[in-house]
């Protein structure tokens, strides 16, 4: 057993990572200071805030000689890489640091999460959120699957005695079966469980640390029903009844409770802009086209509060009218847009308690061939990168 002072220094390593940001830096050393914790990323799909925040941390990690492990977890390659080789203080030298693994299925994920050895190191897990909602409905298809598969093989036995005048015995599924016993959905939880305990028992023994990096869920919320309808347009009176589409975090796990929140703004929300353009009447504000634009956001949760959305941007002309244009894009050259305003405090979303329970891994299940040179996959993102933009463009 690690003693009290012995913990708190290993937990000294992460204290010098930074976002990029300096209003987020203040934020979270206020109230969620990196250190050997899971920590849950999720964003809005059009938002590159996420991997720009993501690029910054794993750059300051690596520039004290500490490995990254990076692992693609869903259907969508880990963004960041393009940020990482375009950022001011990324050397070369930083691949010898970096591991990348592309994993498919969960029970795979389990048995890499498993074998890793490594003190002190960064787990960045892509598309986690998504790849385990997979994986909840893949159990409950298998058990689908499975009851199907047991009712064909009674009527066929059924079947077969009644044309052949035989009296074969219906199979029948053990009463010790699972099928019986445990539902898919319980099966679900117990194994996600046992991950996040697998992922705690990482932080604490090898000092490591976890970032689930993912996109937030959708789901529809109905509008709010007008009291009263004289004097209301036709086209607002249709929508009543209709649902809209949000966008809202995934709670996974009740443990889960350090939490970063990315989506896109107006730049006529921020402090810069309340700060420099000159307003009388906040409350109804005439935005010129030239500067409306989206920005960056982020909000974190911290248990049971709440803070106030930190702006940013990637710094460029826009924001300094009188400079020369910028020759080259750095992607970590930001501009800070916010202040730190706290706001209210709103109670957590819990989830059920959960009981572990072991996963089975056979040998087909071993991570095989999923490792890849990581300078082969920094430049097949870059390759991506410009096709995206010529199709963009096209």
């Amino acid at each position: 057993m690690l003693k009290l002072n012995e913990y708190i220094e290993k937990q000294r390593i992460y204290n010098d990572i930074s976002t990029g940001v300096d209003s987020l830096d203040k934020l979270l050393r206020q109230s969620l200071p990196f250190k050997n914790t899971i920590y849950d990323f999720q964003s809005s799909p059009n938002c590159d805030g996420m991997f720009i925040v993501t690029a910054s941390i794993i750059i300051s990690h690596l520039k004290r000689g500490r490995k990254v492990i990076i692992i693609d977890t869903g259907w969508n390659k880990f963004s960041s890489f393009h940020y990482l080789k375009y950022h001011s203080k990324y050397e070369d030298t930083f691949k010898s640091q970096i591991t990348y693994y592309r994993i498919d299925t969960f029970a795979k994920l389990y048995y890499k999460i498993s074998q890793i050895k490594d003190p002190d190191v960064l787990i960045i897990l892509n598309g986690f959120q998504q790849s385990i909602e997979f994986y909840k409905l893949e159990l409950s298809l298998t058990y689908e699957e499975y009851r199907n598969k047991h009712r064909l093989e009674q009527y066929l036995t059924l079947r077969n005695n009644k044309l052949n005048n035989l009296n074969e015995a219906i199979p029948q599924i053990s009463s010790s079966s699972q099928l019986f016993n445990v539902s898919p959905t319980t099966k679900f939880e117990s194994h996600l469980n046992s991950f996040i305990a697998k992922l705690t028992q990482l932080c604490i023994n090898l000092n490591g640390m976890v970032i689930m990096c993912g996109f937030l869920d959708t789901k529809f919320r109905q509008f709010k029903t007008i009291s009263s309808q004289e004097n209301i347009p036709s086209s607002q009176l249709s929508a009543q009844g209709k649902n809209r589409v949000v966008l809202s975090p995934r709670i996974f796990h009740k443990s889960i409770d350090s939490r970063l929140i990315f989506f896109k703004d107006w730049y006529h929300k921020t402090p810069h802009f309340l700060n420099n353009q000159p307003i009388d009447d906040k409350r109804s504000i005439t935005i010129n086209q030239s500067i409306l634009r989206f920005v960056n956001a982020v909000k974190v949760e911290v248990r049971d509060k709440l803070f106030a959305p930190v702006y940013f941007d990637v710094d460029e002309e826009f924001y300094h009218e009188d400079e020369e244009d910028k020759e080259e894009l750095v992607f970590d050259d930001i501009i800070d847009l916010s202040d730190l305003k706290i706001a209210q405090n709103v109670p957590p979303t819990s989830s059920p308690p959960i009981d572990s329970t072991v996963i089975n891994i056979t040998a087909t299940d071993v991570v095989q061939d999923e490792i890849q040179e990581v300078e082969e996959v920094i430049d097949e993102s870059e390759e991506e990168q410009v096709q995206e933009i010529r199709s963009a463009t096209n």
